[in-house]
C-alpha cells in the first residue's frame, strides 16, 4: 500500500506546518448560527490553527481578523454579508497534551504540537423566512488573507494552496432553528496501527433529531481532490488509509472507528442534518484533521456498552428498546493501555438519564447508564462520553457516542399471497412497520414449526401449502416489540395441468405468421406472459422479422389454482448460407464445370437440360457461350434460398506447347513428358514411339503423362517421337509430331 510517511521528530516538531504565509495553517473549523428571538441570529466561526514554528505570523493577525460571512437564499438573490469579529479571549490554546506540558508545546515556544481555538462572531436579522437560507465562509478573513489550510494535509493535492469553505443552511419556515454545537475538538491526534474511535459530540440545542454523513472537502464551492493508490481511492466519504474493512462510519450518531495503517495528517469534512418532525431545518459542516503519528500513544479502550438490559445491541453502541420499556440500562468499563489514569466526561444525556461515574480519574472508572423509558417517545436519543488519559506528554481522548433507539413495536401491515397452485405452496409477502430490522419471522401451523427466517428489509418472502397459520415477528433482545399474526391460505378448484399448445412453433425469416394457441380444459382460463414472466392480456403472435429463439409462457387457472407456467418457444431459421465452390466470370470453350455448393440439405439446379452427371455421380456443366445457372437449395428447416452461377466471358482458348526433353531420374523435376494444353477437348490422343516405330505409351487424357518406362522397366537414353491428335471444343484440330529426348 502505497503510504503517507513523515518522520516522526519532523512531525513532534512541526505538526502541519508549511510555508510562512499565515493562509496554509488553518486545519479545522465549523461555522454555526444560534437563534436569539425572532429572525435574529448569532452566526459563530471557530477555526483551529497549528502553533508550528513556521505558524508565528499566522497567530499574530488572526486575533484581529474580521472573517466575512455571505448569507443569501434561493440563486443568490438578496444576497448581503456579515463581518464577524473576534470573540474576547480567543486564541486559547487546545492542544492534546497532559498539563504538565502545556509550556512546552509550539504554541509557547516548545516542540510539542500544538494547536489554539479562535472563534468569531456577529449578529445579524434576516429579512424574511425562507427554506433554503445560506450562511457561507468562503475563506475570506477580511484582509488580502484567506484562511488556507495546513499544506501538510496528506490526503488531498496541493493543500496548501486550498482555502477552508464552511456553509450552513436554515429553514425558517415554520419558525427559528439554532445548529448543533460540538464537544470535542476536530483535531484528534492518533498512533499508527492501533484500532480508534472519534466522534465530534454533536449536541442539538432544540433537540432537533440529526443524522450524520462525510462529505468531500470543497474549495471555492468545488470539490477538492483526493489521493488514491493501487490499494484505495480516497474520498470524502473514505478519507484516512486504513486496511480493508477497517474504517466504519455510522450515519446514526456520526460514529467513526478505524485503524489507521500510515502516518498521515487527514482531511475529514462531517455534515449534520437537522430534522423537525421530518423536515430538514438545518445543515452545518465541520472541518477537522486527523493526526496519525508514528508514537507509541497510549489510549482508552472497552467503551463499549454491556450487561445491557432492557435493550438489544446491534453492535457500536446502538442499542434498540421497544416504547413502553420500563427501563433500560448497561455499563461500561474503560481502561487504558498503559494503565493510566482515566478522566470522564459526558454531554447530552436523554432527559430523565443517569451517569452514575465511579473511580474517575483512576485507572478503572466505571459508569452505569440507567434510564426510565416508560414513556419516552419513539425516535433516536445520542450521548457521548468522552474519555481522557493523563499520559504525558501527549493525552489522548475518545469520544464515543452511544445511542437509545427507541421503536415501535413490530407490526405486519399486510399479509398477501398468490395462488397457491393447489398442491404447489403459496407464495407469501409479508409487510413488516415498527420495529427494527433484521426481523426473525416464526410461523407455526397445528402448533408445529414450519418456517423460521430472518429478514433486513421490511419486505419478507416465504412459501407455504393451504392452512390455518399462526406467527411471530421479533427481534433478539426486544421481547416487548415482538408481535403475534395469523392467517390462512385456501384453495378451492380442480389443479389444472399445463395447456397444450398448438400452431406452428417454426418459421423461416419473412414466412406469414399466426397467432399462437392454447387449449384449455373445461371451466380453465389461459393466462399468457412475455419473456420475463410478465402477463400479457392475448395469445401472442410471433414475428419472423428476425432469426432467433423467442420465448413466451403460458399457464391455465382455475379458481385460485394456477398450472406451471409452461415455456413456449418459437424458432425463426433464416436462409440457408450457400456458398459455391467453384470461380465465376471468366471460362473457356466448352469447360467443364463440377457444380459444388455447401450450407444447405438439398440442391436444385437449372436449366435441368444442362446439367450432367459422370460415372460418379458427380453433377457437371460445360459452358461454351455466356450463360447462368440457378442454385435452389432448402436447409434442414424447410428454408429455401436460391443463388446465380454467372458466366459472362467465354474465350477462345485451345494452345498445345511440346517440350522437346525430359529427365525422368525421381528428382522432382521434368520426370514426365506430355503436350502441354489450354483449353477443352472434344478428342485427344497422345502417342510414344522408339526409333524403330515401337510404340511405348499411349492415352486419350489430356492430363495423361509419360514416365520414361516401357512394360514396367525405364527406358534407355536416346530420341523418342510423339505424336499428338487432338480436337478443341473451339473446332481446331491438332496433328503435331517431334522427336523428344529422354535423358536421365
Amino acid at each position: 500500500m502505497k503510504r503517507f510517511l513523515f518522520p516522526v521528530i519532523f512531525v513532534l516538531a512541526n505538526l502541519l506546518c508549511a510555508g510562512p504565509a499565515a493562509a496554509s495553517h488553518i486545519f479545522g473549523g465549523e461555522l454555526l448560527y444560534t437563534n436569539i428571538s425572532g429572525n435574529s441570529y448569532t452566526v459563530r466561526l471557530t477555526l483551529y490553527g497549528d502553533c508550528g514554528p513556521t505558524g508565528a505570523s499566522a497567530f499574530a493577525y488572526l486575533p484581529t481578523a474580521t472573517p466575512l460571512i455571505h448569507i443569501y437564499h434561493g440563486s443568490h438573490l438578496d444576497s448581503f454579508h456579515i463581518v464577524l469579529h473576534a470573540e474576547p479571549n480567543t486564541g486559547i490554546e487546545v492542544s492534546p497534551v497532559c498539563p504538565a506540558e502545556l509550556h512546552n508545546t509550539n504554541c509557547n515556544g516548545g516542540t510539542l504540537p500544538g494547536v489554539k481555538k479562535f472563534v468569531y462572531s456577529a449578529t445579524t436579522t434576516l429579512g424574511s423566512v425562507q427554506a433554503d437560507w445560506h450562511f457561507l465562509f468562503d475563506g475570506n478573513l477580511g484582509d488580502s488573507s484567506k484562511a488556507g489550510r495546513s499544506a501538510n494535509i496528506t490526503n488531498v493535492y496541493n493543500a496548501a494552496v486550498s482555502n477552508v469553505y464552511l456553509e450552513a443552511t436554515l429553514n425558517n419556515l415554520a419558525g427559528p432553528n439554532s445548529s448543533p454545537e460540538y464537544t470535542t475538538i476536530p483535531t484528534p491526534f492518533y498512533t499508527l496501527n492501533v484500532p480508534q474511535q472519534y466522534n465530534q459530540g454533536a449536541v442539538d440545542p432544540d433537540n432537533d433529531s440529526l443524522s450524520f454523513q462525510l462529505v468531500d472537502a470543497l474549495d471555492n464551492g468545488n470539490s477538492v481532490f483526493y489521493y488514491s493508490n493501487p490499494d484505495i481511492t480516497l474520498s470524502g466519504a473514505r478519507p484516512l488509509l486504513t486496511d480493508t474493512g477497517q474504517f466504519v462510519f455510522n450515519p446514526l450518531n456520526g460514529q467513526m472507528s478505524f485503524k489507521p495503517n500510515a502516518l498521515q495528517n487527514a482531511l475529514v469534512v462531517g455534515q449534520v442534518t437537522e430534522y423537525k418532525n421530518g423536515i430538514i431545518v438545518g445543515t452545518s459542516k465541520r472541518e477537522m484533521t486527523f493526526v496519525v503519528l508514528n508514537l507509541d500513544l497510549d489510549y482508552v479502550q472497552n467503551t463499549n456498552a454491556v450487561n445491557i438490559s432492557g435493550g438489544g445491541s446491534s453492535g457500536n453502541n446502538v442499542i434498540n428498546l421497544c416504547i413502553g420499556t420500563p427501563t433500560v440500562s448497561f455499563d461500561i468499563n474503560p481502561v487504558d493501555t498503559a494503565s493510566n489514569n482515566i478522566s470522564v466526561s459526558y454531554t447530552a444525556l436523554p432527559p430523565g438519564a443517569t451517569m452514575n461515574l465511579q473511580n474517575d480519574n483512576t485507572t478503572s472508572p466505571a459508569l452505569h447508564f440507567s434510564w426510565n423509558t416508560t414513556s419516552v417517545n419513539p425516535g433516536v436519543y445520542n450521548f457521548f462520553v468522552s474519555y481522557r488519559n493523563n499520559a504525558c506528554p501527549i493525552s489522548t481522548t475518545q469520544t464515543i457516542a452511544y445511542t437509545l433507539n427507541v421503536v415501535n413495536p413490530f407490526q405486519l401491515i399486510s399479509i398477501t399471497q398468490g395462488a397457491t397452485q393447489c398442491y404447489h405452496p403459496a407464495n407469501i409477502t409479508a409487510i413488516i412497520t415498527q420495529g427494527v430490522l433484521p426481523a426473525t419471522i416464526s410461523i407455526s401451523k397445528d402448533g408445529n414449526p414450519v418456517y423460521t427466517g430472518i429478514s433486513a428489509s421490511d419486505t419478507a418472502g416465504f412459501a407455504l401449502p393451504a392452512g390455518n397459520y399462526t406467527g411471530m415477528v421479533s427481534a433478539p433482545g426486544l421481547p416487548g416489540c415482538s408481535a403475534p399474526f395469523s392467517f390462512t391460505i385456501v384453495d378451492s378448484g380442480t389443479y389444472p395441468f399445463t395447456p397444450e399448445v398448438s400452431g406452428d412453433l417454426a418459421y423461416c425469416i419473412h414466412d406469414p405468421t399466426t397467432v399462437l394457441l392454447a387449449d384449455s380444459l373445461a371451466g380453465c382460463t389461459i393466462q399468457w406472459y412475455n419473456a420475463a414472466g410478465v402477463s400479457i392480456p392475448s395469445a401472442p403472435l410471433p414475428s419472423s422479422d428476425s432469426a432467433g429463439v423467442f420465448t413466451w409462457y403460458v399457464s391455465q387457472r382455475n379458481g385460485p389454482c394456477v398450472s406451471a407456467l409452461e415455456a413456449v418457444n418459437v424458432h425463426v431459421y433464416g436462409e440457408p448460407d450457400i456458398s459455391l465452390n467453384m470461380e465465376q466470370g471468366t471460362v473457356c470453350v466448352g469447360e467443364v464445370i463440377y457444380l459444388d455448393a455447401a450450407g444447405a440439405k438439398s440442391y436444385y439446379w437449372e436449366p435441368y437440360n444442362k446439367i450432367f452427371t459422370d460415372k460418379d455421380g458427380r453433377q457437371f456443366i460445360r459452358v461454351y457461350e455466356p450463360s447462368e445457372y440457378t442454385l435452389y437449395v432448402e436447409s434442414e428447416f424447410g428454408c429455401k434460398d436460391s443463388l446465380k452461377l454467372r458466366y459472362t466471358k467465354v474465350e477462345p482458348c485451345c494452345h498445345f506447347t511440346y517440350p522437346n526433353a525430359f529427365t525422368p531420374n525421381g528428382d522432382g523435376k521434368n520426370d514426365r513428358f506430355h503436350a502441354l494444353v489450354i483449353g477443352n477437348m472434344e478428342y485427344y490422343e497422345l502417342s510414344i514411339y522408339d526409333r524403330w516405330g515401337k510404340r511405348v505409351f499411349w492415352t486419350k487424357n489430356k492430363a495423361d503423362s509419360w514416365d520414361g518406362n516401357y512394360n514396367g522397366r525405364p527406358a534407355s537414353n536416346g530420341t523418342y517421337y510423339y505424336r499428338v491428335h487432338a480436337m478443341c471444343a473451339t473446332g481446331h484440330e491438332e496433328d503435331k509430331s517431334g522427336p523428344l529426348e529422354l535423358v536421365r
